[in-house]
């Protein structure tokens, strides 16, 4: 019977780190005792609280030697919240795990381990939740897109900046970059550099969605390690956006949102190109309820079934078969 979990924080530096607080909120909504380890504490919460389970979430930056800390008494899971791009590392460091979560479904088949599954992350209500605004004369923009510019989206942002302008229809972009990213990537495209250099709090993120007739969700086609491998699943960004309360526009050439969730096929607006994308705002602002009711609808389908507390028992559920 287990009592007493870890999480620990993989990352040095983590920008994700609300991810690892929900899933922190989750447990404590159970019986269970929780703590939450960084990478230079982890020895002494395995020494002082004597955990039962531990959490490794993240990955990549995850040392070997943790191997040197294992005790027959403790099980071990990893849940990587990086792949496909850093696969190969956590593939490595997976042997030293009792058990592999994934948060991408096409790297579950990529990894020789006996007890490897696909958990995807999600969202949490404390973080995102906002009522949809169902007044277009309340909401500031028609489009708003917050995500780091990978090298592959660029082309396709600066044609859309530029369709946009053309048509009279308010956006914000908000393109952070990274070490990963040369430093010319966003130098033709269309917007103040100052988009370009800071990062918005997750809440501050939620609020600016809800304010937006549509939010646009891309999905990262780069690594840094200089293989690429295409995203296979949907990320915490289209859950926490549908929390938000917003229209959600997802373009993606690998990622068929319907595909995994037949249930709101007819509230997501899955689309190819930037002419899609203008073609569809230019119709929804003359037909709002259309948005208002996808909007509504799979924010609740995001509630029921994709919050940290859902995944929560679905990890609980895996270590006890394990155990059985």
């Amino acid at each position: 019977m287990i009592n007493r979990i870890l999480i620990h924080n993989t990352k040095t530096t983590n920008n994700n780190y609300h991810l690892l607080h929900s899933l922190w909120q989750a447990f404590k909504e159970t019986s269970l005792q929780i703590q939450i380890s960084q990478p230079q504490t982890l020895q002494l919460f395995i020494k002082n609280f004597q955990p039962e389970l531990i959490i490794c979430f993240g990955g990549e930056q995850i040392s070997p030697t943790i191997e040197n800390l294992k005790s027959p008494n403790t099980k071990w899971i990893l849940w990587t919240t990086e792949d496909p791009f850093e696969i190969n590392f956590n593939k490595q460091i997976a042997k030293h795990f009792d058990i592999v979560l994934t948060s991408d479904k096409a790297s579950q088949n990529l990894y020789s381990h006996p007890h490897c599954y696909y958990l995807p992350l999600a969202a949490s209500k404390n973080w995102f939740y906002h009522p949809v605004i169902k007044q277009p004369s309340k909401l500031l923009y028609d489009l708003i897109f917050i995500g780091t510019a990978w090298p592959n989206r660029t082309k396709f942002l600066k044609e859309l900046i530029s369709l946009l302008k053309q048509n009279h229809l308010t956006s914000r972009f908000i393109l952070p970059t990274n070490p990963h990213i040369p430093q010319n990537t966003l130098s033709d495209v269309d917007i103040i550099k100052f988009e370009r250099d800071f990062r918005l709090a997750p809440t501050d993120l939620a609020n600016l969605q809800n304010h937006s007739l549509f939010a646009l969700t891309l999905f990262r086609d780069f690594s840094g390690d200089g293989n690429p491998r295409p995203q296979s699943s949907p990320t915490n960004r289209f859950y926490e956006t549908a929390l938000a309360g917003t229209g959600q526009i997802i373009v993606s050439n690998d990622i068929n949102i319907p595909e995994f969730y037949p249930e709101i096929k007819d509230h997501i607006f899955q689309l190819q190109n930037a002419r899609e994308i203008i073609d569809t705002i230019t119709y929804i602002k003359q037909n709002p309820e259309i948005r208002n009711y996808a909007a509504s609808s799979v924010q609740q389908f995001v509630i029921d079934n994709h919050s940290y507390s859902h995944r929560v028992k679905e990890l609980l559920k895996i270590v006890d078969n394990l155990n059985n």
